[in-house]
């Protein structure tokens, strides 16, 4: 949860990017995340650790990715 809240504030240091609203989804989908492992924690150990944390690194992934391709644009290097 706390990666996510943590994600969610640095998504709005980059808001002039037009990669912002992708941090801002990952960090959104890492406190979702975090609160459905917290809500169910006995039985969630088993099975939501592995596969959580799975989508959390793509969704993470794919909003860095995203972000650097805009900010790449943006000094003028970009394809």
């Amino acid at each position: 949860m706390t990666e996510g809240v943590s994600k969610i504030v640095v998504s709005f240091r980059y808001k002039p990017a037009a990669g912002w609203k992708w941090l801002l989804a990952s960090g959104v989908l890492s406190l979702i995340l975090g609160l459905l492992i917290w809500s169910q924690w006995p039985v969630s150990g088993m099975w939501a650790v592995g596969v959580l944390v799975g989508v959390n690194l793509l969704g993470t992934g794919l909003a860095l990715v995203t972000l650097a391709s805009t900010l790449n644009k943006s000094v003028g290097r970009g394809a």
